[in-house]
């Protein structure tokens, strides 16, 4: 695979959105105006830019570029052979993902880039920091406003279409920043999305 360059990443933009449209229109008549593309391009756009913003110890005074600075990940296969975790294709494709680790050991930046990736392989990450449970009432309402802040309708019929076509998948961050509280429900409504929507892949 050719090295991923932001360029290459804002490229996949447009053919993931006219994608998306293509599809929803035909399930969903009347929910998706052609005159929305470019919104939705223009604000997918953004949101691949914001995701590969970061801001780290080497650059305190304004965010880096994620791509400029990232270091490899490496799994070990259930053979014991050491691999590059170079994208969400050296993960077994059937499976969910869950990653643990301790805090400040790069879990968010890892997904940052899986998320890049999933961009230019052509498919529309949702990408969800989960903390903010403290400020909405369920994973529902965050995956909603992921929706509307990629400029596609923030719609429960236009969300159950995307999660079941097989376009999208999931990146839950930051679960460890959920009010204890809010954990065990929080678990429950991920494991629900899981269930109903079983080629749905979820980190």
């Amino acid at each position: 695979m050719e090295p991923l360059t932001i360029g290459l990443i804002l490229a996949a933009t447009k053919p993931i959105v006219d994608g998306v449209y293509a599809s929803a229109k035909a399930a969903l008549v009347g929910r998706f105006k052609t005159a929305g593309v470019d919104k939705s391009v223009r604000q997918l756009t953004s949101r691949a830019q914001d995701i590969s913003s970061v801001k780290t110890l080497l650059c305190l005074e304004r965010p880096g570029l994620l791509l400029d600075f990232y270091s490899p990940q490496y799994i070990v296969t259930a053979e014991g052979e050491r691999k590059e975790l170079a994208s969400p294709d050296d993960l077994k494709p059937d499976k969910h993902v869950i990653l643990i680790c301790v805090a400040g050991q790069g879990k968010s930046i890892l997904f940052r880039y899986l998320v890049l990736h999933e961009l230019y392989r052509r498919k529309l990450p949702l990408f969800i920091e989960l903390r903010n449970l403290e400020h909405q009432d369920s994973l529902n309402d965050l995956l909603l406003t992921e929706l509307n802040s990629l400029g596609l309708p923030a719609d429960q019929e236009v969300l159950e279409h995307l999660l079941a076509s097989g376009q999208c998948v999931l990146y839950l961050d930051a679960f460890d920043e959920v009010p204890p509280a809010n954990q065990a429900k929080a678990r429950k409504q991920i494991e629900d999305v899981a269930r109903k929507h079983i080629d749905l892949r979820v980190f």
